[in-house]
């Protein structure tokens, strides 16, 4: 979805920042935010063998598409232990191979379907150029050949290193206010480090267009994520919206702090019982927010967020306050 949103004109308008939460099955109210490299690319090889049909009782007629094609699977599963760096990261599975018509039949044609995945641009290019390299190597070297098309997948999630830390100061510095209710008892809250993990997501279309933070949120241990049994502590749907909501607004006063350094922000530009003209926190015990006068100031952001207590979505609204 990620490109095809962006084709569709979705980065027209560039924002500042993007944000997005992932739930986990980990200990609900777990907050993770991982910096640089999150999730890895993840791309796809089409590979047709081309060989020569004989019988299988003159074998030497012939050029053996499924021998040339058990060759080369052989020779791919060797690439990320011997041409990537022993500290990256990338797997590659030839999970599809479809050849031969008959048991008495040497074989002219095999299909196969790889999946590839990397953390980073040059492990990427280094598994692209290898597979090709080798698959279309060892065909000729056997008299037959082989077509490789390369097919880009999703695109790594990269977690600008500056904006997750400045997440993490906002989850951090309001911890009291966004674990009040049934997660007052988390054990495990906000944490920071790197979480590096072969899986994809569509995120990453956004993080390498701006500065991009993704951050997992444990939402109860049970059936994994992407699983018929997966289900969701409706008690984190709520905290979960707190994340978002928090750190878009934190953000974005972050900004207009930038923007007037040296300054007294004008009353127009604070949010009133959360933030005075310092952007110093007033209220720590509610995330109730009441905003207004706030058209002008964010009239480039696209979408605004409330949290009153357990959090509430604003929308466009003719009067004053934004509910």
């Amino acid at each position: 979805g990620g490109r095809e949103m962006i084709k569709a004109g979705l980065m027209e308008e560039m924002p500042d920042a993007c944000f997005a939460l992932h739930v986990d099955n980990t200990e609900a109210g777990q907050v993770l935010i991982g910096k640089g490299y999150l999730t890895a690319y993840s791309d796809g090889y089409l590979m047709t063998v081309h060989g020569k049909a004989a019988h299988s009782s003159t074998p030497e007629e012939g050029v053996d598409a499924i021998d040339i094609a058990a060759s080369i699977i052989t020779a791919l599963h060797g690439i990320a232990s011997r041409n990537l760096g022993p500290m990256a990261q990338g797997t590659l599975n030839v999970g599809t191979i479809k050849g031969g018509l008959a048991g008495n039949i040497i074989a002219d044609k095999v299909d196969m379907v790889c999946m590839m995945r990397s953390l980073s641009d040059k492990s990427r290019d280094t598994m692209r150029e290898r597979i090709a390299a080798l698959a279309q190597g060892i065909a000729q070297a056997k008299g037959g050949s082989c077509d490789c098309e390369f097919r880009a997948g999703y695109a790594a999630v990269y977690n600008n290193e500056e904006f997750s830390e400045e997440v993490y100061r906002t989850l951090s510095k309001y911890e009291s206010a966004l674990y009040q209710g049934p997660l007052a008892g988390a054990r495990s809250r906000v944490k920071i480090g790197s979480y590096p993990m072969l899986a994809a997501e569509d995120f990453g279309f956004y993080s390498q267009k701006v500065p991009s933070c993704l951050v997992w949120v444990g939402v109860g241990e049970g059936a994994p994520k992407h699983n018929s049994h997966f289900s969701v502590n409706e008690d984190c749907i709520k905290f979960c919206t707190r994340v978002m909501v928090l750190t878009a607004l934190e953000y974005r006063l972050l900004l207009v702090l930038m923007e007037n350094k040296g300054r007294t922000l004008p009353r127009s530009l604070i949010l009133e019982k959360l933030w005075d003209s310092e952007g110093n926190y007033v209220n720590d015990n509610t995330l109730t927010v009441t905003v207004k006068r706030l058209r002008e100031k964010l009239k480039n952001t696209r979408c605004i967020a409330t949290v009153r207590g357990i959090g509430y979505r604003m929308e466009e609204a003719e009067d004053e306050t934004r509910r």
